[in-house]
């Protein structure tokens, strides 16, 4: 590549790092302020939360890739024009095709960027995320949960306390099955393993509830023992958690397809703003506009459609129609 080949590349990567970092950081305080329950209720450690975070982010950078592709060739564009590079360069006499081959660099590292996210990254990582969300929500710690929240397990037992330094007081317990019971303590003891929590209460009383009768017992101290198993089994059938082996092996070519549509939208709309701008040089705010528009609508039914059936072979079709609109409105520009 010639100096003024690199010299584009260079501000092509320039811009796109700077729109990257800046989406990133926005998605991942978005992801980290709604993973914040898990530190105030459960009093997860921050660092397992962190991790959390980090595990979705390459799935996110997926769904956001577009809008990055999308500003950051359009602000190169408008960066190069109002610098009055563009009109330095042809003033030179360099070839169109020569101030293209950047962008076109560009696209081929952003589809292979795409296609090793979508395919081997982010499933891996998602899944990773998935696992460890699912044993965070199902294993409870009972020593560090969070103060004075009901927590529901199975819609059988609910279970409420309070802590005062290490003691925990004020326990209330309702119990559905095998009968209804209505447990009160001042004062109790835990040891939770495996998920069952040992309780040595003291001070309360205990009311079963039932149709024939009911009947209430006060105690000076009272075991018992409550299984606070979930009953939920990790879910694997995630598509984000399949990777391109796993596709292949259940015959999902619907995922593989849309996938690669996904890749292909970044290669779609770095040609519509190049060809558009950079080769017609229609530089002004109504093309902008146009663009802009344009390209939304392509990510926006990019999205619409891949969220509809993938069995549809018209949906199919309608998505590669999509990544066609920057072909025929070029097309119709030359005519």
């Amino acid at each position: 590549m010639k100096k003024i080949e690199l010299y584009l590349l260079k501000q092509i990567l320039k811009s796109f790092f700077l729109i990257f970092f800046i989406f990133i950081g926005i998605s991942w305080l978005l992801q980290i302020s709604r993973l914040l329950n898990l530190i105030v209720v459960n009093k997860i450690p921050f660092y397992n939360v962190f991790l959390l975070s980090i595990n979705v982010m390459p799935n996110t950078i997926i769904s956001i890739a577009p809008f990055i592709i999308f500003i950051t060739i359009l602000f190169v564009c408008i960066k190069l024009n109002k610098d009055k590079e563009l009109i330095a360069v042809y003033t030179l006499g360099i070839n169109k095709i020569k101030i293209i081959k950047p962008f076109i660099v560009f696209s081929i590292i952003a589809l292979i960027s795409s296609l090793v996210l979508s395919f081997y990254i982010s499933p891996y990582s998602y899944e990773n995320y998935k696992k460890d969300e699912f044993d965070l929500r199902t294993n409870l710690d009972i020593k560090n949960i969070g103060l004075n929240n009901f927590f529901d397990f199975n819609n059988e037992i609910i279970l409420n306390f309070e802590k005062d330094e290490e003691d925990f007081v004020n326990l209330f317990i309702f119990q559905t099955t095998p009968n209804k019971n209505i447990i009160l303590a001042t004062k109790s003891e835990m040891d939770l393993i495996n998920n069952k929590l040992n309780l040595k209460l003291y001070d309360g009383f205990k009311a079963e509830v039932n149709k024939e009768k009911n009947e209430v017992l006060v105690y000076d101290k009272y075991n018992m023992q409550l299984n606070l198993n979930k009953n939920e089994i990790y879910d694997d059938s995630d598509t984000n958690t399949h990777d391109i082996k796993k596709l292949f092996q259940n015959k999902n070519f619907a995922i593989i397809n849309q996938r690669l549509v996904d890749a292909l939208l970044l290669l779609s709309l770095v040609f519509l703003i190049t060809s558009y701008l950079l080769i017609n040089l229609k530089f002004n705010f109504k093309n902008f506009l146009s663009i802009s528009i344009i390209s939304i609508l392509m990510i926006f039914f990019d999205n619409i459609l891949g969220n509809l059936s993938l069995n549809n072979n018209l949906i199919f079709l309608l998505m590669y129609l999509n990544l066609l609109i920057p072909l025929i409105i070029n097309f119709r520009l030359k005519i």
